[in-house]
Order: structure tokens, then C-alpha cells, then sequence
């Protein structure tokens, strides 16, 4: 079969390698791969920076967001069967040690992640540990099961953030930032507002529900949010940017009382004046790291059976696998939501 590798350790250094079909060993699941996405951790991989360079060790195969059908189970996989449509859970915990056991196996003190795993799913099939599958629901289409994934984080971040009548602000509008936006709205948000310096990126959250979108280049993002807050400042921030610039202007924007959910990861450490910023305004600040399991799954499942997500808005057409090199272009530009590939053939 031919699968997308990243194949030194130096920026780019993709390319398309003819492997084995793999099999499925026991306990996992061969897949055969209808749909991909690029993601933030591939475009770090594919860029070589500081991140990447001090986790993975090419040759690796690349890409772990995707949709697909199940062709063959191994042994003692009991709960799937040939002709299932799936995409995967990311995150694989021990199932044993004391975060597990209190329903926190996203942050298992053995976790195990599927991009570390040597699975890849840039690829025509893909072998998988059968506990990290997920069903995708019938009527969902193909594109939308690839980034259940992603579309995940946001949902648990909103969700997390409890956003039903109150004003949010979202800070980056990266594929996350965008969904957490469409979620936020789905979720009963009386208003979104959100920031971006792309203005591609920009036209997309007003057209998944942003009420308003503000440019930090070109504006005063906190003066511009207290504007459209009568002064006081939104109820919750979803930060997904990441940037510790943003970070702080999410704390002048956030009112007393309200609440910030982190999903943005800063390549930086990020100064925080706790007293200013958390203790005399009581502000609550949540890390959220990938989905809660499996409480989120059940959430974007329902999400996309009622299709109050305009997740089509946020997708590019499938670009052949072939064509790698000008989806990675087109994921790095910052002008997209996210970017799809297809190994295997839509259906």
C-alpha cells in the first residue's frame, strides 16, 4: 500500500512510501482509510520545529485524524465488525491506574497516543488498537467522521466552559478556534465573538456563528470586546490560540467571575499575574487536554445527528493523497479550516 511518511528529521521531508499492507494483530483492527485531516501536530512535524524534533524520531508515518471501514478484526476484538465505519480516539489509556479508574483516562498516567503509536493513517489501510476506535454514526458522511477528533476538543472545551446563555469570546481561529465557535452557538451561547488575524479565517466564524470577529493587528481586541459587552467583559473564554500575547488579552477580556478554558498550547512559558488576573476577579481557568472519555464522543455524535454544526463551512474538498504537498501548503497558510486528503476513496 502507499502511506505518507515523514522521512528526516529537517523541515518538509515528506513523501509517499510504498509499505506492507499491515495486518491485525490481536486486540486491533485493520481500517481501510476513506478520509483524512491534517492537524496542528502534523503541521509541526512537517515544519521540524523545536516541539517535533524533541518527540518523534523519523522515519515515522504521518497523520492520525481520519474515517474509514473496518475490513479486518484481530483476535479478541469482539465489539467491531468487517463493514463498520470508525475513526479513533486519540488518546489510549492503561485502563487500570487511578485517573482511569475516575473516568480521566484522556489524562492516564501510562497514556499512550495514537500519533506515537507508528500506525499512521495518511494511507490506503491502517492497523489500529481496537480500544481507540469510535463509531461513526450513520448519515454522517465520510469528511465529517475524519474529524470527529478535532471537533472533539472544541466540543469538550465548550462544554467544559458551560456556554448556554452566555457571552463567549474565542480566541484563535485555527480549525479548533472555528468549531469552538459552531459548538459555542449549538451549545445555547447568547453571543460568540471571536479573533483571528487571518481574514479568511475571520469570514469563516461569522459564518459558523460569530456574532463579530476582531483582527489584533488591525484593532484593540479588549476594548473592542468590552464595546460589544456593555463594558463588562464576556462570561468565557475558549483560548485556542496558544499565543501568550492573546493569553493575556483574554484576561482583560474575561469579566469578574467568568471562566477561561485553555486548548491553545503555547511553545513558550506564558507570565500570569495570579493576583490581577485569577484571584481578585475570581476568574476559574480550565486546562483542557483532548476529549473527556468517552463523554465527548456521545456529545459530537449528537452534534452531528442533529447537524447543528455547520462542519461543511470549516472543510476543504478531499485532495488526493497524491497531492500531499499542496494540502500541507494549503493547512500551513492559515487562510483554511481543515484540510482533508483522500487515501482511499469518498463513499
Amino acid at each position: 500500500m502507499i502511506s505518507l511518511f515523514k522521512t528526516r528529521p529537517e523541515p518538509g521531508a515528506l513523501a509517499l512510501r510504498e509499505v506492507p499492507r499491515p495486518d491485525a494483530a490481536p486486540g486491533e483492527a485493520l481500517v481501510k482509510v476513506r478520509c483524512v485531516a491534517i492537524c496542528g501536530t502534523d503541521l509541526h512535524i512537517f515544519a521540524w520545529n523545536a516541539w517535533a524534533e524533541s518527540n518523534y524520531r523519523p522515519p515515522i508515518p504521518m497523520g492520525h485524524e481520519f474515517c474509514g471501514e473496518v475490513v479486518a478484526v484481530g483476535e479478541g476484538v469482539t465489539h467491531l465488525r468487517t463493514g463498520d465505519r470508525v475513526t479513533a480516539e486519540t488518546h489510549l489509556g492503561c485502563g487500570v491506574c487511578p485517573q482511569c479508574r475516575a473516568g480521566r483516562a484522556h489524562t492516564c498516567y501510562s497514556l499512550r497516543l495514537f500519533s506515537k503509536l507508528g500506525c499512521g493513517c495518511f494511507s490506503e489501510y491502517t492497523a489500529v488498537p481496537a480500544a481507540m476506535l469510535r463509531p461513526v454514526p450513520e448519515g454522517v458522511p465520510d469528511t465529517h467522521g475524519a474529524v470527529m477528533e478535532p471537533l472533539g476538543v472544541a466540543a469538550r472545551a465548550v462544554d467544559d466552559a458551560r456556554v448556554s446563555g452566555s457571552t463567549v469570546l474565542v480566541m484563535g481561529c485555527g480549525p479548533v478556534g472555528l468549531f469552538a465557535v459552531a459548538v459555542a452557538k449549538a451549545l445555547g451561547a447568547a453571543q460568540v465573538l471571536a479573533v483571528d488575524v487571518s481574514a479568511q479565517r475571520m469570514e469563516l466564524a461569522l459564518r459558523v456563528g460569530a456574532a463579530a470577529v476582531f483582527n489584533p493587528v488591525k484593532e484593540d481586541v479588549v476594548a473592542c470586546v468590552r464595546a460589544a459587552t456593555e463594558g463588562r467583559g464576556v462570561d468565557v473564554v475558549i483560548e485556542a490560540s496558544g499565543n501568550p500575547v492573546a493569553i493575556g488579552q483574554c484576561f482583560a477580556a474575561l469579566d469578574r467571575g467568568g471562566r477561561m478554558v485553555m486548548v491553545g498550547l503555547p511553545s513558550e512559558p506564558v507570565p500570569i499575574d495570579i493576583v490581577k488576573d485569577i484571584i481578585t476577579g475570581e476568574r476559574t481557568v480550565i486546562g483542557a487536554y483532548g476529549r473527556r472519555i468517552d463523554h465527548t464522543w456521545l456529545l459530537v455524535e449528537r452534534l452531528l445527528r442533529q447537524r447543528v454544526v455547520d462542519v461543511d463551512a470549516l472543510l476543504t474538498k478531499p485532495y488526493p493523497l497524491e497531492e500531499y504537498e499542496a494540502a500541507f501548503a494549503a493547512a500551513a497558510s492559515g487562510k483554511y479550516g481543515k484540510v482533508l486528503l483522500q487515501p482511499g476513496g469518498l463513499v
